[in-house]
């Protein structure tokens, strides 16, 4: 079974159908039309009207947009539970089954569901959306589906929903969640794997609510950076008789982080993230992922480059990006940029809150996630990101927060900023000087603080892991009259401007960006990915990426000196065996998020 095919690979239910292809779809100024009236185009589903790959390329400004889709339901399919899922759907939805009305939803990024059981007949069924725009002054065109729909049959009973977690010190799985229409003497059967070799098959007694432990024989296999050891998880739920009502695939990573003398660690060995920002941005298709061949295009230009993560701003990940994050053990961080929320409005503040809560569900599981970051270039006061922060971090206690990416700085987990220069001198000054947002002089950076007494001072910033969550060097090509830089310039400045970031102390950097797009110039590819360095350019220029930081040259060196004493004991002690492992964090406890 190939995970990286279905619309979410770390929950997978084999028996699904999907529902993308050709709708029958309309642009109507009214919000209330007959459903079965004749509709006038025809649209490629999930992607936007707007764009080329929809079949229509069509503006759809201040519009109600409506979506059709037949499609025929057997008998058999009827007994059991059928869920109606959608990844993503910008807009207000309304959804109708059959000309019932199921529900709606106002959140562009969060994935949604329905259970259509009860709603579905044999033979044909009609399935109407109907979209607008929640903000009709902005992001006009920014409306309709752009993710999957796809339907889950499973049985009566079926696993509502899971959560699983693996635990580094006890080399546990912890798994929790809630059975549905749970019956008498039913049975979990779970099994785990390990790169393709089954660990261990265990079978409960099965409950409504999903509380186990999985002892994970030993020795454990980590994930790192650039190593991403999965744990495959396979659970039957089981009948009285011995029939299968559910199956679901899942699977888990032995991998903490924690905060290590200002430096973010890896199951307790200092990292540092050589980051490019990534804005989820395809060609034809906006954002939406025509294929899982362009998720591995864009991770392969960027193992290509040297760098070990990602930064994602701008749109919320495709869960399939996610799982290809973590099988190659790529360090992410996901910026939430605010969600085109304005959140000094209070109401829209707790719509991103909502939000933002929904995606942090569907996307807990995966261990290549290992920053969450909700404000990008805000400089309001306090109160969207220390809300933001005390909700994420009350939702998810085991990730990193920058509650402001290149902002003001309040609570959070890292000192933030950004640098865009093509001075050194003034570059190095950004970096090293202490300030909220853009670099000030010492005398206005007071006055900021006087006026604003809630935010960060120097000392508390200098004392806090500092990461350079965006920098860039001037356009390889002309872009709105900026002089195109030669590539021998480009390269002189990233060698200065990186290597001087990896001797600041910084956690990491993000480069900014992997490719191009319609607004800026600064990719390492054009939009269509295409190669706009040299191949010796390229090579520099993932020799500069993997460079060691002064943090990582100092761990490998008592790495070295502990490998050398473990030696020494193995000699000195023969019947005995000594097992290296990883340093502790100070900060690694792991603690179990309540289930949502």
């Amino acid at each position: 079974m190939l995970q990286e095919e279905f619309p979410r690979p770390d929950f997978v239910r084999p028996r699904l159908r999907m529902l993308n292809g050709r709708w029958d779809f309309d642009i109507s100024k009214s919000d209330d039309i007959s459903l079965d009236a004749p509709f006038n185009y025809l649209i490629e589903v999930p992607y936007l009207p707007h764009t080329a790959l929809s079949n229509l390329n069509l503006s759809v400004d201040g519009n109600f947009l409506w979506y059709r889709k037949k499609f025929n339901i057997s008998k058999a399919e009827l007994v059991g539970t059928i869920l109606l899922n959608f990844a993503g759907v910008k807009g207000y939805t309304e959804v109708f089954l059959n000309g019932k009305n199921l529900g709606n939803n106002m959140f562009s990024f969060a994935p949604f569901a329905f259970n259509v059981t009860d709603f579905l007949v044999e033979g044909e069924n009609t399935l109407v959306l109907k979209v607008r725009s929640l903000k009709p002054k902005a992001y006009k065109t920014e409306i309709g589906v752009w993710q999957n729909i796809w339907l889950e049959f499973a049985s009566k009973t079926f696993i509502e929903n899971l959560h699983v977690q693996a635990g580094l010190k006890s080399s546990q799985v912890f798994l929790q969640g809630k059975i549905k229409n749970i019956l008498d003497d039913m049975k979990m059967e779970i099994s785990l794997y390990c790169q393709g070799k089954k660990l261990l098959t265990n079978t409960y007694l099965a409950q409504e609510t999903i509380n186990i432990q999985l002892k994970v024989p030993s020795p454990l296999m980590y994930w790192n950076p650039g190593d991403g050891n999965l744990y495959d998880i396979k659970i039957i739920l089981k009948n009285k008789a011995g029939g299968v009502s559910d199956t679901v695939y899942t699977y888990c990573a032995f991998r903490e982080i924690s905060i290590v003398e200002n430096n973010i660690a890896i199951n307790g060995a200092p990292v540092f993230l050589r980051q490019v920002r990534d804005k989820h941005i395809y060609p034809d298709s906006k954002n939406t992922v025509s294929n899982i061949a362009q998720i591995k295009q864009d991770l392969s230009l960027i193992l290509k480059l040297g760098f070990n993560g990602i930064y994602l701003e701008g749109s919320c990940p495709d869960p399939r990006y996610l799982y290809m994050a973590d099988k190659l053990g790529l360090l992410v961080t996901v910026a939430f940029d605010g969600l085109d929320y304005d959140v000094d409005n209070k109401n829209d503040l707790a719509m991103l809150i909502n939000e933002i809560d929904r995606i942090i569900i569907r996307d807990y599981r995966h261990p290549s996630i290992v920053i969450w970051s909700p404000l990008s270039n805000y400089f309001g006061d306090k109160v969207p990101s220390t809300e933001l922060y005390d909700f994420i971090r009350k939702c998810d206690p085991t990730r990193l927060i920058s509650s402001v990416a290149g902002g003001y700085q309040y609570y959070t987990d890292i000192y933030d900023k950004r640098v865009f220069s093509d001075d050194y001198e003034f570059f190095k000054e950004s970096v090293l000087y202490a300030t909220n947002g853009p670099l000030i002089s010492p005398k206005e950076e007071e006055k900021l603080l006087k006026s604003n007494p809630d935010l960060l001072n120097q000392d508390i910033l200098n004392d806090m892991p500092l990461y350079i969550s965006a920098f860039g060097v001037y356009p390889l090509e002309q872009e709105f009259g900026i002089p195109k830089f030669q590539e021998e310039d480009f390269l002189f400045y990233y060698k200065r401007y990186t290597h001087l970031i990896k001797e600041s102390g910084a956690i990491g950097y993000v480069y900014a960006d992997l490719y191009d797009s319609s607004t800026e110039g600064f990719g390492l590819y054009d939009f269509n990915r295409n190669q706009k360095l040299s191949d010796r350019v390229i090579l520099e220029l993932r020799a500069a990426n993997l460079e060691k930081s002064e943090n990582e040259t100092k761990y490998l060196e008592a790495l070295e000196q502990q490998a050398q004493i473990a030696k020494e004991m193995q000699q000195n002690q023969q019947s005995q065996t000594y097992i290296m492992q990883p340093p502790q964090g100070a900060n690694s406890t792991i603690q179990m998020p309540p289930i949502q």
